[in-house]
């Protein structure tokens, strides 16, 4: 469970980049949510936990359900904004690479990311490559 203080870190944290993914200054949406900009600061760096009529404004001003707001296991958006650039650079990376080469790549991610262990990954001169798992 989350402690108070964590949870008023976390619901700060997601609307404060829910706030800035609209582009809308504090002061803006503290005069559309109906409280003060210091409150909405205050909220934002976690320093208070609104009241749930405070959180039910919010959720309707961003036009989200009040449980996703309060969802922090999702991906933020900037996190979703951080993987989609990583997976364009993948992509772009990947797109000059032969059909061995992408399979290859794609067979060491599986095999890194199934097995659900540490995994060193070592390559060869050879293009050939050993994972080698941390007991």
């Amino acid at each position: 469970m989350i402690d108070t203080m964590r949870l008023a870190n976390l619901l700060g944290e997601r609307i404060r980049a829910l706030r800035r993914q609209m582009r809308l200054k504090q002061a803006n949406f503290a005069d559309i949510v109906g409280v003060s900009e210091d409150t909405i600061g205050l909220i934002e760096r976690g320093k208070i936990l609104p009241r749930m009529e405070t959180i039910s404004k919010i959720a309707e001003k961003l036009n989200l359900p009040i449980a996703k707001l309060l969802d922090f296991e999702k991906t933020s958006p900037d996190e979703k904004k951080t993987k989609q650039n990583s997976l364009s650079a993948i992509n772009l990376y990947l797109k000059t690479k032969s059909p061995e080469q992408i399979q290859m790549v794609h067979d060491i991610a599986r095999d890194i990311f199934d097995k659900h262990s540490p995994a060193r990954v070592t390559y060869t001169k050879k293009s050939k490559t050993s994972i080698i798992r941390d007991k």
